[in-house]
């Protein structure tokens, strides 16, 4: 085969991979702040800068991609770069993003427990709201490196501001940066330890398909068979004063006389 013919035959591959490829949904945005430039980064790639649809057609999907509170905002005309531009006011607020990442940071859940998981939605959560301020051109100096660490601190349990202090030096002033790759590192211990309990109880006495009788039958030696004593053939045979004399003896209960 040569070079045109498998270069053809490549290309043809592709085109078919793309043929069968699902469409993209476009995206959706409510009103949520920190969701916006994601929205908007997604909605020029796949409608603001495509040069085949018309205005009025980009102001259709625009209008179909918000939901909630941004599906209510006014424009001064129906246009979509009236709509647009609208969206850009409202929801690329600098100063309202700042606010809303900070006291995201601030209302974190404390980590009341020793959980891998809680652990790592504290760290994602944290992670993503530092990353948003830092895009917004915000970063970390000194000062506001060491509230941070106090702050995310006091929302620790105890076991971990405890181990946390046992890695510091008496004169040293914590590092943020190092402290959240503590922070990493506690999140795999607990997810190891928490993994190796799950394999040490699988590994405990296999479960059995049979069901075990574990209530005892007595047996009273009145004959060889096992059975309540009121089924025993030869203990109904037995006189009065016999029965009388097995009862006192295995300390049955008196009804028991009388049963045959």
């Amino acid at each position: 085969m040569n070079t045109f013919q498998s270069s053809e035959k490549l290309n043809s591959s592709d085109s078919s991979r793309r043929i069968n490829l699902q469409p993209i949904p476009l995206p959706v945005f409510t009103r949520r702040l920190d969701e916006f430039n994601s929205f908007k980064s997604q909605f020029i790639i796949l409608i603001h800068d495509n040069k085949e649809l018309t205005d009025s057609e980009k102001l259709f999907y625009l209008r179909g991609s918000l939901k909630g509170e941004s599906k209510t905002i006014e424009t001064p005309d129906d246009s979509y770069s009236s709509l647009f531009q609208a969206l850009e006011k409202r929801y690329e607020n600098k100063r309202m993003l700042v606010d809303f990442h900070i006291k995201s940071i601030l209302n974190l859940p404390t980590v009341k427990h020793e959980s891998a998981k809680d652990l790592r939605y504290f760290l994602d959560c944290l992670n993503k709201n530092l990353r948003s301020l830092k895009i917004l051109n915000f970063e970390r100096d000194k000062l506001s490196k060491v509230l941070f660490l106090n702050i995310i601190l006091e929302k620790l349990n105890r076991e971990s501001r405890k181990q946390y202090e046992l890695t510091l030096k008496d004169n040293e002033v914590p590092d943020f940066d190092e402290f959240l790759n503590w922070l990493e590192r506690r999140n795999q211990i607990l997810n190891s330890i928490n993994s190796n309990v799950v394999v040490k109880l699988n590994q405990e006495t296999p479960k059995s398909f049979f069901v075990k009788n574990n209530k005892p039958t007595k047996n009273y030696r009145v004959c060889n068979l096992i059975h309540p004593i009121y089924h025993c053939e030869k203990f109904k045979e037995m006189t009065l004063a016999d029965r009388l004399e097995i009862v006192k003896r295995f300390k049955l209960f008196i009804p028991a006389l009388t049963r045959t």
